[in-house]
């Protein structure tokens, strides 16, 4: 979930803020806290159908917030139904649009648009050669399937759009254009290029820090359904969890039939442990989408600190549940993954549930990479280390633990190898990764793993349990807090 963040910004858009929402005026109520996110869209992404439910269908809905301004793009003729205005220094104009003008004979090169509020109309000018260069861009795969002339038009096409987005200076362009989107993709000036599945977590994570939490909005900006953050994010690591459900009615069934909580309470916290990681995953993409600021590192390596020790901890809880379950006899603090001793009397009881960290799984590599920086708590902290290249924007990149460098990298390499954890070593003897990669890339894991342990753990063996086929499923109520359409609103909008 990354903006292209801006080294020096220069905005021909005044930026806006969201007018304050009318309070009581109690001490500690806050006010929106960010400008207005600009948004510029390919107007045929767009849903028009509020019956219509899917990805396109939520991202058209929360782009009418009023806390975005959202401006649409064509570069053919404008739907019927727009309603087109005049003035005479700015020409034909429509309020919400970015309407581009014919190209000047005299200045083949320099085109203008028109962009337009319900208040202004401004006419902008695209100059540089970024359009003459994409025409020219005939090793490019976009198009290849058409034409040499159709393809070199359409390539220019879509280098004009962008040109218009960082004109505008909008923070995201989405669209679908296979120049601007398919590798290698043009740069880009502080503007996001995206699909519109790309878009939906951006826009997302930018409502959050906005202090709003909603399942859905409808795409006519008409109803929203909101929750508060607690629910949104518990709601998140259900969804994310769905053994969770069998897992959590055996032992709430076990609570209510033997008075014991116990077993029901460490149910409920490994799913607060995952919650509290997704909160957690949000303030380290926040951090990392405000590099620049000189509290931005601290804040990047404190979430991702807190964010692995609650994962970790949810793979605890999850080895004591089995312990209880199993009823084994040895006191419940050797209860753990990486016990081997405690493993043993797992494997006799319940084989497949053991099997999932056999040595060499993808479990037991995984809870080896969370382990090692778990144990980083209590000996050397995570380094930082701010990296800027050229003309590209600043990264924040998080040091590998030097004491278990090998055992890590070993396990990385073996989980799709260091790449795909973004591993590099910008200087010699020291081994880097990306934050955002590295914390993805163990959260992804860790929830296919809990979910198995979760599976395999035979909670059919607590005493008075029945569990049902409706009891290892959401509930059924499509205007319940566990819809589905809720539950996918939310998993859609943290980027899963």
């Amino acid at each position: 979930m990354r903006f292209n963040p801006a080294r020096k910004r220069d905005s021909h858009f005044k930026s806006e803020w969201p007018d304050l929402k009318e309070s009581k005026g109690e001490l500690f109520t806050a006010r929106p806290s960010l400008r207005k996110l600009v948004v510029l869209v390919d107007n045929e992404l767009l849903v028009e159908d509020t019956a219509a439910w899917n990805k396109e269908s939520l991202l058209s809905g929360l782009l009418t917030h009023p806390y975005i301004r959202m401006v649409r793009y064509t570069d053919s003729a404008l739907p019927p139904t727009v309603t087109k205005m005049h003035s005479p220094w700015a020409g034909e104009f429509v309020p919400g649009w970015a309407i581009l003008r014919p190209r000047h004979k005299e200045t083949n090169e320099i085109r203008e648009f028109v962009v337009a509020n319900d208040e202004t109309a401004t006419i902008h000018a695209i100059y540089g050669s970024a359009a003459l260069i994409a025409r020219s861009d005939s090793s490019h795969p976009a198009y290849s399937d058409l034409p040499a002339d159709e393809a070199a038009g359409k390539r220019e096409a879509d280098a004009i759009a962008a040109r218009v987005a960082e004109e505008i200076s909008a923070d995201i362009y989405i669209t679908r254009r296979e120049y601007l989107t398919e590798s290698p993709t043009p740069r880009t000036d502080n503007t996001s290029i995206c699909t519109p599945g790309d878009a939906v977590p951006l826009v997302g994570l930018f409502l959050r820090r906005q202090g709003v939490f909603m399942y859905f909005r409808s795409v006519d900006g008409g109803f929203q359904f909101n929750c508060s953050q607690r629910i949104y994010f518990f709601t998140g690591a259900m969804d994310l969890l769905p053994s969770a459900w069998r897992w959590s009615n055996a032992c709430g069934q076990s609570a209510e039939a033997t008075g014991d909580d116990g077993l029901a309470a460490l149910s409920s916290s490994l799913v607060q442990r995952v919650e509290r990681a997704l909160q957690s995953r949000d303030d380290l993409f926040f951090a990392l989408n405000t590099v620049g600021n000189r509290d931005s590192t601290d804040a990047a390596l404190r979430s991702l600190d807190t964010a692995l020790i609650f994962l970790m901890g949810a793979i605890d809880v999850s080895a004591r549940v089995a312990h209880r379950v199993l009823q084994i006899s040895l006191s419940q603090r050797n209860a753990g993954w990486q016990n081997p001793a405690w493993l043993q009397r797992v494997q006799l009881l319940a084989p497949g549930l053991a099997a999932i960290f056999n040595q060499g799984s993808d479990a037991q590599h995984l809870l080896e990479i969370l382990r090692k920086f778990r144990n980083s708590v209590h000996g050397e902290a995570l380094s930082p280390l701010t990296l800027s290249e050229g003309s590209k924007p600043e990264r924040i990149l998080v040091g590998l633990p030097r004491e278990d460098l090998k055992a890590i990298l070993d396990s990385m390499d073996a989980l799709g190898g260091r790449s795909a954890w973004g591993v590099e070593s910008p200087w010699e003897n020291r081994m880097y990764s990306d934050p955002g990669i590295l914390l993805d890339n163990i959260l992804r894991r860790a929830l296919v793993i809990l979910n198995k342990i979760m599976h395999e753990t035979p909670v059919e063996m607590l005493p008075d349990v029945r569990i049902t086929p409706a009891a290892c499923e959401p509930p059924s109520d499509p205007h319940g807090r566990y819809s589905e359409m809720k539950r996918e609103g939310i998993r859609w909008q943290l980027g899963f």
